[in-house]
């Protein structure tokens, strides 16, 4: 959501539009589906235990590449947004399964 706002906002000037409020809000449902509907775990993950994995080599090449990504579809995503949806909904998923990592914390 964020980032379709600061595209709409700061970025372009244009107008805040009804379908980026249903495409927000349909990223803020996704996410709390995929936060109340997981699995439970067997062990209690906590902060220590989160913070030990966040280090893990694939938890650190996730990250980066998470990063590469997002910040290569904002770049992206102003110019070719208007034309294609999936630029902006590919960007609102990356930044959405950092919102789910950091919310299991």
């Amino acid at each position: 959501r964020t980032a379709c706002v600061t595209s709409c906002r700061i970025a372009s000037q244009q107008p805040y539009r009804l379908r980026d409020l249903v495409g927000s809000a349909l990223v803020v449902m996704g996410v709390v589906l995929m936060v109340l509907f997981a699995p439970q775990q067997p062990c209690v993950l906590t902060a220590a235990r989160f913070y030990w994995l966040l280090w893990q080599p694939a938890s650190i090449a996730l990250l980066v590449l998470l990063g590469v990504l997002i910040s290569l579809l904002a770049f992206l995503c102003p110019r070719y947004g208007h034309t294609h949806v999936l630029w902006n909904l590919s960007q609102a998923s990356l930044i959405g399964s950092l919102t789910v990592m950091s919310s299991k914390a």
